[in-house]
């Protein structure tokens, strides 16, 4: 129970220890001076336990740092701290202590720096130690007898609204704090994403570049032995043909460099504008000559939607599943573009009768160097790079089998309105 699970809490961290020490040692020397000025001005023996404990817990709790791991020591030191304050309120007033209310810093500490289910157990724990005090101070109304009854049930209203309020910190610490993580957690990941993605175009760029220099040697070099066997008296049609078709491999090869960088969105400098679905699609047909590959459904209710994007960069992306998903289908069931859209987002639906894929690669298709294609040349980079680019526009990239076979793709994007809410917010 007291350990804590890694993806709510770092305990390789030093920082959160040492700040909840330092915050513990602080808090001791207030409880140790309040405790002396207790024991000067009203000479009560409770006093000196309470100093007792105090001293005694301290150095207790750097013997437990040099022994646990920090998972285990900050939740321990927690539930201690609650036992030990109830010990100090016990000896010195019991419920009517109005330091009783230092119950709540411990569920505010258990949700900042542990989380899950943590602020709930600190809130109960101390909620059960908060009602032992009226059973360890059962007189708690003898000093005010006259009205002990309404005292009494003062303090045991107190008990009432400290639960109330230590649960409902709980509940709201819990939701806060965990919605700033995974807010975190999502910046931290579009930030990767994007590493990666620049990571991956200037690999291409880079390959694209040293390539292109020798490729233009060798075709300068057919075209000038290609000229040398034509000028010459004698006639060679077969080495003629050869170097033609050095010539033409040089010229091809080159393209494919061209196209490689254009599918994985390698457009250098382009920005984001708006541009509207329609013309989107358009641009789609124009680059990749699939006009007569794939059907476009809803295309006329929502081709004015506008987005905010780099055209190139959504173009490539879109290009590859759709020529992905071509590849796969049959000529008898041609793929389908459908359009989707929502209040903030629009959703590019590819629908093909593939055989699809299995639910194992379905979860890891995403992944780089994962392809499903048998035949060699495929590096498993495009659906990669796709996902990489509609995460750094701020949408999604999914795959789900259809009944009976084929697959599902949905590339989805934020709309224009919704990137200016987000800015405006």
């Amino acid at each position: 129970m007291l350990g804590m699970d890694r993806s709510e809490f770092d305990a390789t961290s030093p920082l959160p220890l040492d700040w909840f020490l330092r915050l513990r040692l602080f808090g001791f020397g207030g409880a140790i001076f309040l405790t002396l000025a207790l024991l000067r001005f009203s000479e009560e023996s409770s006093a000196l336990y309470i100093i007792f404990s105090l001293l005694f817990f301290v150095p207790l709790t750097h013997l437990l740092r040099r022994n646990l791991s920090q998972g285990f020591l900050l939740p321990l030191l927690l539930v201690g701290d609650t036992l030990l304050l109830t010990s100090i309120l016990a000896a010195s007033g019991g419920p009517s202590n109005p330091l009783s209310l230092v119950y709540l810093i411990m569920v505010v500490i258990s949700a900042i720096l542990l989380g899950g289910h943590w602020p709930w157990s600190l809130a109960a724990l101390s909620s059960i130690c908060f009602a032992l005090l009226f059973w360890v101070s059962p007189n708690i109304g003898d000093g005010m007898a006259h009205h002990s009854n309404g005292y009494s049930s003062h303090l045991y209203g107190m008990l009432f609204s400290y639960s109330l309020v230590a649960f409902s910190l709980a509940y709201f610490l819990t939701k806060i704090i965990g919605e700033l993580r995974e807010r975190e957690h999502r910046v931290r990941t579009l930030q990767a994403n994007n590493e990666k993605l620049v990571s991956v175009t200037s690999i291409l760029t880079e390959t694209a570049h040293e390539l292109g220099s020798p490729l233009s040697s060798i075709r300068i070099a057919a075209d000038e032995i290609g000229e040398e066997l034509s000028s010459s008296q004698v006639l060679l049609p077969q080495l003629l043909e050869d170097v033609q078709l050095i010539r033409n491999q040089a010229e091809r090869c080159k393209n494919i460099l061209n196209q490689l960088c254009l599918r994985h969105g390698n457009i250098p400098g382009e920005m984001a504008v708006h541009c509207s679905v329609g013309t989107l699609i358009d641009k789609l047909r124009e680059e990749f000559l699939l006009s007569s590959s794939f059907s476009v459904s809803h295309l006329d209710q929502y081709d004015c939607i506008r987005l905010h994007i780099p055209v190139g960069r959504v173009v490539a992306a879109l290009g590859l599943l759709v020529r992905n998903a071509v590849e796969a289908g049959t000529e008898a069931s041609p793929v389908e573009l459908e359009i989707r859209a929502s209040s903030d987002f629009v959703t590019f639906v590819i629908l093909d009768s593939g055989p699809g894929i299995s639910a194992e690669l379905l979860h890891a298709v995403r992944e780089p160097f994962i392809t499903t294609k048998s035949d060699a040349g495929h590096m498993g980079l495009g659906i990669y790079t796709a996902s990489l680019i509609a995460e750094s526009l701020g949408g999604t990239l999914k795959f789900e089998s259809r009944e009976p076979h084929g697959l599902r793709v949905l590339f989805t994007l934020p709309r224009l309105e919704t990137n200016k809410r987000k800015e405006a917010a």
